[in-house]
């Protein structure tokens, strides 16, 4: 396993890591040792700096930018909640 810089481990790279040749059994251990990635079909992505940082102990980043499913949560209580109001509103006739 030759270590660049920068970029994806190969798809051999994976296999030497996890011990495993498909992906569910890559996943599974990525997921435990705590390494992020990304499944992109039968390929299993990750990226070298996560597993530098992995070797040395580091917290790994697992999630970045906005919580999309979050939002729309939060949105979907919103709108529930106004049509709450709007329908108590009609049965006062105001």
């Amino acid at each position: 396993m030759k270590m660049p810089n920068e970029g994806f481990l190969t798809d051999e790279d994976v296999r030497r890591l996890t011990g495993f040749a498909r992906a569910s059994g890559q996943e599974a251990w990525l997921k435990k040792e705590g390494v992020p990635f990304k499944r992109r079909g039968p390929v299993v992505l990750v990226l070298w700096t996560h597993i530098e940082r992995w070797i040395e102990g580091a917290p790994t980043p697992t999630r970045s930018g906005i919580n999309w499913a979050a939002l729309e949560e939060s949105n979907a209580k919103t709108v529930a909640y106004n049509e709450r109001i709007a329908r108590k509103n009609r049965e006062r006739g105001i």
